[in-house]
């Protein structure tokens, strides 16, 4: 019986597999908790992160089913980070609405008037924001929605 450890195996082969895959330094700890717990619950690994392997084969069958895990994981965390990099990205360029506020990267687009409430659908009403900006509202919901720089606030 030949015994090592996960984080032995993670260092030496497994982190470098998660890397070429695309996995990025923020997402590995992600990445290898996802390994780990698909080793654990193959029984190849304990919850300890000791190893036992009846041979070098059984070895080698855990490291694929290691490297088929990173697979299956890297690209949903890949891809995630893009779509997250593009929330930010556009939520950014809304940021002088409201520059004492911090700004979530879920913000919606700019609004057009006559756009209806996202939470009740109901009429919004044309409000003046910060910095000579103006925005609908939604005095339901609460929901305000930034219109674009040089809409008037004046019929």
């Amino acid at each position: 019986m030949k015994k090592d450890t996960f984080e032995n195996l993670w260092a030496n082969i497994l982190s470098a597999k998660a890397a070429s895959a695309g996995v990025s330094d923020g997402d590995l700890d992600e990445v290898r908790s996802s390994v780990k717990n698909a080793l654990v619950s193959a029984g190849w690994v304990e919850s300890s992160g000791a190893c036992s392997f009846l041979s070098n084969t059984d070895k080698g069958n855990c490291l694929t089913a290691a490297a088929e895990q990173i697979q299956r994981v890297a690209p949903n965390l890949v891809n995630n980070r893009k779509v997250t990099r593009m929330q930010v990205m556009s939520a950014s360029a809304t940021t002088d609405f409201a520059p004492n506020n911090a700004v979530s990267a879920s913000l919606p687009g700019m609004a057009k008037i006559g756009d209806r409430c996202s939470k009740c659908s109901g009429t919004m009403d044309v409000v003046g924001l910060v910095n000579d900006r103006a925005g609908l509202y939604c005095s339901r919901d609460r929901v305000v929605l930034p219109l674009p720089s040089g809409t008037s606030l004046k019929p």
